[in-house]
């Protein structure tokens, strides 16, 4: 299935909008600043945990390569070496990319108000020749050292929008306002945003106080929680609302963000039955209006667990947290070729896989079980002759994958 997400990159005209934005930064000889990206993007899709692993799974097929214009997929250590000579500039052009495709075939890109979710994470590493790492926190590894990502995704599609790298000691809640401006400068507008959920590292009275002062709406958890801890703790069980099987809700109505605070906001305790039989107790701020009911408030703050999976899929599946460099510039490029990797996946299952019948594969089976499906291919002429095992679970709708995406065009 590799050579069928290659084509549809094809088709989508992903190598065109890499020649006209991405600018060189080595001396061509064999290969091209597309060529390399291309194979960074395709190498991702392909599962590769490291570069090493692209001399095993992408170089073996050059068919693949030849249909994006390449004579065959450069080794790992040419690419290697790519990473190393790209620029702050070459950043800028990988957001300008991203932010094309979006433009030219995200899910996003057809919601007339995307409700964003905001998150943070870890990249924790180890020994001290990688460059501008620094001790932060990072959960269950407190005083680590390593770099901190700060994402911003679509509540709906899962697509990414904008990010910020940086070192560990540093958080990117302190840079709300350039994440929230970087989604609108995706979306197009900033009145395209609708609400925006973020987790309690964001719940800060500045950044709450800048939502306000903006008049975003916002729903965000608490970042102390321990004086309405002591609200929640002296309510009898039948003053909670029911908000799913294991949590309660209980309206506090508008509330200073902290004790001293001259910050005001709509509070919602909440409380969650934990593993060891007791209750976890937490709180939100949001600007959501009253007739919106705290249990209501509180499905949709749950569903923001979506962008924990969004970091999951990143982090994991598509191996980001294998940091493919020791330079800060580098590990950033890779972090962004993996977000457009990510959002093209989400284009290539809805526009391709999903006519083919298999719009509910996750991007985990769609990376580890549909992309690896053993298969011979030849040209033909124009055309691509694909042979795959019959025994296969996914032979028969991986051919209507074929037939989806051989007549694909923008256009249509």
């Amino acid at each position: 299935m590799l050579c069928c997400f290659a084509e549809f990159l094809k088709r989508a005209g992903v190598p065109e909008i890499l020649d006209r934005m991405a600018t060189p930064v080595r001396k061509t000889v064999s290969y091209t600043t597309t060529d390399y990206l291309l194979t960074l993007v395709l190498s991702v899709a392909a599962g590769c945990d490291y570069n090493v692993a692209i001399n095993h799974l992408l170089r073996p097929y050059p068919q693949v390569a030849r249909l994006l214009g390449m004579p065959g997929f450069p080794e790992q250590s040419s690419v290697s070496g790519f990473l190393h000579a790209l620029t702050d500039a070459s950043l800028e052009e990988l957001d300008l990319v991203r932010q094309e495709c979006q433009r030219l075939f995200g899910a996003a890109a057809h919601e007339t108000a995307v409700d964003l979710d905001i998150d943070a994470t870890g990249f924790t590493v180890y020994g001290g020749t990688y460059q501008c790492a620094a001790k932060g926190y990072f959960p269950r590894q407190r005083g680590e050292k390593g770099y901190q990502l700060g994402l911003v995704s679509a509540a709906k599609s899962g697509e990414a929008l904008a990010d910020c790298f940086l070192p560990g000691n540093l958080r990117p809640e302190l840079l709300l306002p350039e994440l929230i401006y970087g989604a609108a400068e995706a979306l197009g507008a900033m009145d395209r945003i609708g609400l925006i959920t973020m987790d309690a590292g964001f719940g800060t009275e500045a950044n709450i106080s800048e939502m306000q002062a903006n008049s975003l709406p916002y729903l965000v958890k608490g970042r102390d929680p321990r004086t309405f801890q002591k609200i929640a703790k002296a309510l009898a069980g039948h003053e909670w609302d029911y908000a799913g099987p294991h949590c309660g809700v209980y309206e506090l109505g508008l509330q200073r963000v902290l004790p001293k605070s001259k910050t005001f906001a709509r509070t919602i305790l909440f409380r969650y039955s934990n593993d060891q039989g007791g209750a976890d107790y937490g709180h939100v701020c949001t600007s959501l209006p009253a007739s919106l009911k705290a249990d209501q408030v509180a499905r949709r703050y749950n569903q923001r667990e979506e962008i924990e999976s969004v970091n999951k899929i990143v982090k994991s599946t598509l191996h980001a947290k294998h940091l493919r460099t020791r330079s800060d510039r580098s590990i950033e490029a890779f972090l962004k070729i993996d977000l457009l990797t990510l959002n093209l996946l989400h284009a290539f299952r809805r526009l391709i896989l999903s006519p083919a019948g298999m719009g509910d594969l996750g991007l985990r089976d769609i990376v580890c079980r549909l992309m690896p499906i053993p298969a011979k291919f030849a040209q033909t002429g124009e055309g691509v002759r694909l042979n795959m095992p019959a025994a296969h679970q996914f032979t028969g709708k991986a051919m209507l994958a074929a037939g989806v995406v051989s007549n694909f065009s923008l256009k249509s």
